[in-house]
Order: structure tokens, then sequence, then C-alpha cells
């Protein structure tokens, strides 16, 4: 380098929010240049970011100076103070290895040419200093949760309301009609059955104003996880417990990933979180909710119930899309066990065996396309004429009565043996309380005493385990399941509400298999098991709590005596 030539300085300025005024960054860089100017640098280039924090690694202008110091355009970095440049403590230390290895000095209007220990001291610094502003924020943020007020962040559906001087009421929401409305069309046609995919491309369609994007982003559309969102953290909007007129603050925390250094979040415990009813912030109604919450439940449930094929487990998720089939999912292959999927095109659309088609005869042989409605079709008249017929459900409730009485015979010598030990337990304790009135005991006797009743507890409560489930089968249920059928299939042919009805069929039929016709070339044998607790469920609701406590039994008997219905079509 020319020892007559200028020392070559440049300049970094920022300011943290849009709340802080835009033309401190003007005022640095006016103070350093005055400094540049007296010590006699040349100012080679001026480094800026806006409203952006210190934390942040990847702000544009202190990117630019970085790569600069690798370029070896100047000797002197210049700014009003460290905290200008970062407060987090891994990024000094970045920033000082750097200028050391390229032999660039910075410099501060406060103290001057920094050295190791005044880079050190000032990172540490930095650090608790973000530290306690994040403890301080919280802390503000848990205030406003107590007062009734919103603590940050405006979700769909709401906004700041303004008051009669036209300034925004800080801490206060109120709700937009307009936007109110999607949300309540959005819940509802999912509980309907409709699928998020599905609601999401027709707001598209017609045009509908989807959320207001994050920073950085460009006006954005509705998206499937727009509406998802994530069940257990409470985003999206099939989640917002604010629509219900419930405020929940600090299910997250918050942390930055020292690899990535991205912003992460974490699940709190229940116990943690701050809950508090705002009514006047009530979208939906209670009805409303408890319906789309069932849907997402029966979705989580079958979605355990799926082996994915990918390790994202995406394919599960994709299987519980809405269906664009009555009876997919339901086909199983008869010749091999594997799903039966869809093909063809207009009338001529048949199921086949997946695993014959994509992985060849060495998997499977495969059998004759069967025709999608006559699939549908022949499931339909199974479940409304077949299963449950009166002949075979008079078989089934013997077997059940005789299964029950099996289960009391076995059960009863146990039973005798804990009765015998509670009997015990009893006497001792009833001898120890007669010592304590005639006052012949101590502390100790009193311990075993105390330690009598809770084993007393324990034994009644086995005891209460070992009594036989009794339930009882209304001898009318064949014709209760035959009228709610009937009411299915008619429901079935109303597009509004056919989604959750199909999904109701896909619970009630456990599955079918398809067999080729052992006589017939392109003919078949469907089976269609029925699942025989959600059909005595749903033909007799009152008694559900009885069949839930009864369905191993129910099942047990089911798989010996009440056999599938079978059609050779």
């Amino acid at each position: 380098m020319n020892k007559h030539a200028p020392i070559r300085a440049a300049l970094y300025a920022r300011y943290s929010t849009d709340k802080q005024n835009p033309k401190s960054i003007d005022d640095q860089l006016y103070e350093c240049r005055v400094r540049a100017r007296r010590e006699g640098w040349e100012v080679i280039d001026e480094y800026v970011d806006r409203a952006m924090s210190s934390a942040v690694n990847d702000r544009p202008g202190y990117v630019r100076l970085l790569e600069d110091i690798e370029k070896g355009k100047f000797e002197i970095v210049l700014s009003e103070s460290m905290d200008r440049i970062s407060r987090d403590n891994l990024d000094i230390a970045y920033l000082w290895k750097l200028v050391e290895h390229h032999g660039v000095e910075i410099h501060t209007l406060d103290q001057g040419k920094m050295d190791f220990i005044r880079v050190a001291f000032a990172g540490i610094v930095g650090t608790m200093f973000l530290k306690a502003l994040a403890e301080k924020t919280r802390r503000g943020q848990a205030g406003k949760v107590r007062d009734g007020e919103n603590p940050g962040g405006v979700a769909y559906g709401y906004r700041v309301p303004v008051g009669p001087d036209g300034l925004r009421i800080p801490g206060a929401l109120e709700i937009v009609p307009e936007e109110a409305a999607i949300v309540r069309r959005i819940l509802t046609e999912y509980a309907q059955g409709k699928s998020p995919l599905k609601i999401a491309a027709q707001l598209n369609e017609e045009g509908i104003p989807a959320p207001r994007p994050r920073k950085k982003q460009p006006v954005g559309h509705w998206r499937q996880n727009t509406l998802n969102g994530n069940v257990s953290r409470g985003t999206g909007i099939l989640n917002n417990e604010l629509y219900v007129g419930k405020r929940v603050w600090n299910r997250l925390r918050y942390s930055k990933d020292p690899k990535t250094r991205k912003r992460t979040s974490r699940l709190n415990a229940p116990d943690a979180w701050q809950v508090c009813d705002v009514p006047d912030l009530r979208i939906v109604d209670d009805a409303l909710w408890d319906a789309v919450k069932a849907r997402q439940r029966a979705h989580a449930l079958a979605r355990g119930l799926i082996d994915s094929t990918d390790r994202n487990g995406l394919s599960a998720s994709q299987g519980l899309r809405r269906r664009t089939y009555l009876v997919s999912g339901l086909l199983e292959c008869g010749c091999c066990g594997g799903k039966m999927t869809i093909a063809g095109s207009g009338k001529s659309k048949r199921y086949y065996c997946a695993n014959a088609k994509e992985k060849g005869p060495a998997v499977c042989q495969g059998m004759p396309g069967l025709l999608q409605s006559v699939a549908e079709t022949t499931i339909i008249v199974g479940l409304q004429h077949e299963l449950m017929q009166p002949a075979a459900y008079e078989r089934f409730r013997k077997q059940m009565a005789r299964h029950l009485k099996t289960m009391g015979n076995t059960g009863d010598d146990e039973r005798k043996h804990y009765l015998r030990l509670i009997s015990v337990k009893e006497t001792a304790r009833e001898n120890i309380m007669a010592a304590v009135r005639r006052g012949l005991v101590d502390d100790e006797a009193i311990a075993e005493a105390n330690g009598l009743v809770e084993e007393l507890k324990q034994l009644r409560a086995k005891l209460d385990t070992l009594a036989p489930k009794t339930i009882e089968l209304p001898e009318t249920l064949p014709q209760m399941w035959q009228d709610y059928v009937a009411n299915l299939v008619s429901v079935l042919a109303r597009e509004p509400i056919a989604g959750r009805a199909g999904d109701t069929l896909h619970q009630l039929v456990e599955r079918v298999v398809v067999l080729p016709h052992p006589e017939k070339r392109r003919a078949h044998v469907l089976e269609i098991w029925g699942d025989i607790v959600a059909m005595f469920i749903a033909a007799d609701p009152d008694r559900r709590a009885g069949y839930d406590a009864s369905s191993c039994s129910l099942k047990l008997v089911a798989g010996v005596g009440f056999e599938p219905t079978t059609f050779r079509l």
C-alpha cells in the first residue's frame, strides 16, 4: 500500500425499528464523516440498514460490509458504536476474526479504536441487553394480556381500531366484518367435509384477498396451510381460538438456533399458557368450532392408522384429503392385500390393484378392473340391505350373551380373591381405629391405618375393573340401522354435505375385499366388512358409552359369528 495514500474508511449506520426516527441514519453518518475528515481518512463507501435489529446477521448493509472487508476495499470500519454494528456476541466474535485476518481496524465514535478486550466486552454487554430487552418485552406482553389487551400481532378477521383523534388504539382489536364472514365460511365448509385445499382454491378463484403476508413477502394467495396451520400451536384459520372469544398467549417460546442463526419456536407446557376470555372478539359459535375440532380429531386418528410410504409421512396426509370418489381407500385386493386405485376416464373408470399395476406380477397377478359405479352401488346396497340383517343380528345377540356370561364366570375366582383381601384389610383397619378410640396406639399405628386406607382404595379400584361389562343390545337395532342408512344414502346425493357423509361411510365400512370371480372371467366377488362398533353407535347413539365400553367384546364376537356381506358380480 502506498504510504502517502489516504487511509480508506467505510461508514456503517443502523437503526432498529420503524418506530424510531429514520433521520438517525443521517445523524450517524454525519458524525462519522466529521470524524473521518478530522482523522484524514477517505470515505470509500457507506453501509446502511434501516429498521433492522442488531440481533439479525443477514442485514443487507451488514452483509455487504463483510463482503467488502474480504475484498480489501478499506482499512477502517467506522460506526457510532459497536452496538450499531452488532449486539450478538457470536456475530461480534466472527467480525473481529474477519477484520484481524484482513488487517482492518474497527473505530467507533464513543470509544475510538477497538481492541480485543473492548470488542469482547461490547459483545457481552450487547447480548445482555438483548436478553434483558426480550424479558422486558415478554413481561409487558403478559401485563397486556392480564389487562384484556392484545399483546401484539393482528390475526385475520381483526384490525387495530382508530380512535376519535385518528390515531390507532394500542392493545385494542376489533372485528373486520367482511373478513369475519370469510372465517365463518371457511370453518363451515371444512366442518361439512370440504378439504382445505379446495376451500383455498375457491377463495383464490373468487379473488378474495388472503391474510396479510409477512414482511419481505409479496402479496400472496390463499394456501392449504393458511387454513390448516398447526393444531397444537394454534396457528392457521382452523385453529385460532380467538375466533371463539378466547385469547391464548405464551403458547410458544422462541430462541435463535446457534447453527442456522434462525429464530425458532417450541411449544410451552399447557400450564404455562395464559388464557383469557374476550367475548367481544368472538366470530364463530361453539357448535361450529366443535364440529371443526371433531373432524380434525377424526383425521388425526385416521392418519395414525395409515402407513406412510415416504419418509416425510406425506402419503398418509394425502390419504385424508377430500375423496374424489366415494369408496376410495376402502377397496383391498383379495389376492395380495394391497390397496386398489382408480384409473380410466368417464364411465369406464375402474379400480385396479395398485401393486399389480405399479410393481408387476412378481408382487401381484392382479385381476380385471372393477367399475367405479359398480363398486359404489354394491357397497351402498350392502350397507342398506345386507349388513345387520335381523336373522344374523339375532345370532349375534345370542353369541354376545354367551360371551358375557363366560367372561363373568371366568372372573368370579379372581373377584372372590380381591373380596377376601378387602375384608382382611378392613378388619385390620377397624381394629386399629378401635384402639385409637381407647387411646392405646401411637403415631406409627395411625400411619399404618392411613396406609390401609390407601391399600383399600387400590383394591376396590382393581375389583371394579374385574366386573363384567354388561351391554344391552336392543331387539330393534336392525330397523334402527336401516333407518340410519336410508338417511345416509339420501345425504350422499346432496353436494354441500356429501363430503361429510362420505367420511361417515368410511367409518362404517372397515374394508371391502375384492376377489376375482372363481367362474366368470371378468367378474368379481366383493366382501364388505362393516365396523360393528361404529355401526351400532351410528344406529343407536344413545347407548354409545355402553358400546364403547364393550368394544373389545363386540369385535371379538363379530369376528366369530358376524360374517361379512358377500356379493358375486
